[in-house]
């Protein structure tokens, strides 16, 4: 009996062992499991910092050549232009040195840049088409406009004419040649309520009112916007555009009596906003 027992005994003891080891090795493999899980989230939270990191890189380097691209774009832009600009100003009548001399009255009131003054009525002549400054000097010339009495500005300008045509012609190309780097004064009015009403203008003026000469409809938007409002309102009230032979201001008549005077400001503001194009 006690040698069964002690037969017993041990066989319970490697049992026990046994069992131990076996939950020991459980709970050692579970640990390592979950260690093993958290490594590999790690490495994917890596992976994924890096992804990130690459895609910002990319992205900033394709955002730098674009912006790149777009700046010689637009200095290409701009020297197509300037050389548009010399070859307009090269087939001009006129010698601009002589014409700096005769214009230098004429900056008493439209500024030294021809860049305009409120305080005289006087507009923007800088950047203005050669041919639509030329026929307006004729057209105050020829008392077609500068006539009406309540047009005071006006009736000074027609006082206060070139008559000899190749003078004219000389100070017409100076003034084309003039660059202003004063910006054009702004009105208050809402431009997206005004847009509505440009739709007739665009027909003469062109869709960014950068004038037609052909239909002999100047540019507007590089025009202060206290000139553009004075102007139109004197062609609603018959201060201008009442010559017969002033075809063009005739044609602006209607379309301006058709438009109360807080649509105006809107209309002029719009037109200001087509610079920005």
């Amino acid at each position: 009996m006690s040698l069964l027992n002690n037969a017993v005994v041990p066989s319970a003891v490697v049992g026990l062992y046994g069992l131990a080891f076996v939950l020991g090795v459980g709970h050692y493999s579970q640990e390592q499991t979950a260690a093993h899980l958290r490594q590999i989230e790690q490495h994917r939270a890596e992976a994924e910092a890096i992804r990130r990191s690459e895609e910002t890189t990319r992205l900033q380097v394709l955002n730098a050549r674009v912006a790149a691209a777009r700046a010689q774009q637009a200095q290409l832009a701009a020297a197509m232009k300037e050389a548009a600009q010399a070859a307009a100003l090269a087939a001009l009548p006129g010698d601009p040195a002589k014409g700096e001399m005769t214009y230098m009255p004429c900056a008493t009131c439209h500024g030294m840049q021809a860049e305009g003054k409120r305080v005289f009525n006087a507009p923007r002549l800088a950047g203005q088409e050669p041919w639509y400054v030329r026929s307006q000097h004729l057209k105050f010339k020829e008392g077609v406009r500068g006539q009406h009495p309540h047009d005071i500005y006006g009736m000074q300008m027609a006082a206060s004419l070139i008559y000899n045509v190749e003078v004219l012609d000389n100070v017409v190309v100076y003034i084309a040649s003039l660059i202003t780097e004063k910006t054009v004064e702004r009105g208050k009015g809402d431009a997206a309520a005004g847009k509505q009403h440009y739709a007739v203008c665009a027909t003469c003026h062109g869709v960014n009112a950068e004038g037609i000469e052909t239909r002999q409809a100047p540019a507007l938007n590089n025009q202060h916007a206290w000139y553009l409002e004075t102007q139109f309102k004197h062609f609603k009230y018959g201060l201008r555009g009442n010559h017969k032979s002033d075809i063009a201001g005739r044609q602006m008549v209607p379309v301006m009596q058709a438009l109360k005077d807080e649509t105006v400001v809107g209309l002029v503001a719009y037109i200001q906003s087509c610079n920005d194009l």
